[in-house]
C-alpha cells in the first residue's frame, strides 16, 4: 500500500490483494454485527468495484499476451522454411485450388485469398484441403521472376512431403536447363 498526503487529502494506492483483504475485513465485520457507517460501506463498495476493474484489465492483458503467443505458434505450425542446394524453399499449409485452365500447368492459389478477392475459379479446378504449397526460389536481393524455380502442392498435410515436392521441383528445373 502506498499512502501520500497533501494539505487537504490523503491518497492511498492498494494492490488487488490489499483491496480484497480490506473488502473481506469489512464484510466479516458486518457479518459479526459490527456497525459500519454508510460512508464506510460506500467506500468499501467503491474499492471492491475498482478491484474488479483492475482484475479485468489484468485478465485482458494476459489474454492479449496469450493470444499473440498462440497466433505465433499457429503461424509456425503453418509455415516451414529451409534451403536445398542454395535454393530457398518455403511451404505454407492451407487450402489451395488450381486456378489454371491448362491441364498441363498448375497454378495453386490460396482458396481463402481467392474467395476474399472474389476471383472466380475455373469450373474443373482441383481443390486440395489442408495441404502444403511448396515454393522454390533462388535467393536474391530484389524480386526477379526468373528467380522462381517452381511451386506445387503436396497431396496430404504430412510435412514429410514438403522435401519430396521441393526436390522434384528442383530436378524438373535442372532437367529443363539441360
Amino acid at each position: 500500500m502506498k499512502v501520500t498526503s497533501t494539505a487537504s487529502a490523503i491518497r492511498a494506492t492498494f494492490t488487488v490483494t490489499e483491496a480484497r483483504e480490506l473488502v473481506t475485513l469489512a464484510r466479516d465485520a458486518a457479518a459479526h454485527g459490527l456497525f459500519l457507517s454508510d460512508r464506510l460501506t460506500d467506500m468499501i463498495a467503491l474499492l471492491d468495484c475498482a478491484r474488479h476493474d483492475v482484475q479485468m484489465k489484468q485478465a485482458v492483458k494476459r489474454a492479449d499476451r496469450n493470444a499473440a503467443k498462440v497466433a505465433e505458434q499457429r503461424r509456425r505450425e503453418r509455415e516451414r522454411y529451409f534451403v536445398i542446394d542454395d535454393l530457398s524453399v518455403s511451404a505454407i499449409r492451407a487450402d489451395y485450388a488450381d486456378a489454371s485452365t491448362d491441364p498441363d500447368f498448375r497454378l495453386w492459389v490460396d482458396l481463402i485469398l481467392s474467395e476474399a478477392l472474389n476471383k472466380p475459379l475455373p469450373d474443373q479446378c482441383e481443390i486440395r484441403r489442408d495441404v502444403w504449397c511448396v515454393r522454390v526460389v533462388r535467393p536474391a536481393t530484389g524480386f526477379d521472376p526468373s528467380q522462381i524455380i517452381g511451386s506445387d502442392c503436396t497431396e496430404t498435410a504430412d510435412p514429410a512431403e514438403i522435401r519430396t515436392v521441393a526436390e522434384r521441383l528442383i530436378r524438373k528445373h535442372a532437367d529443363a536447363l539441360v
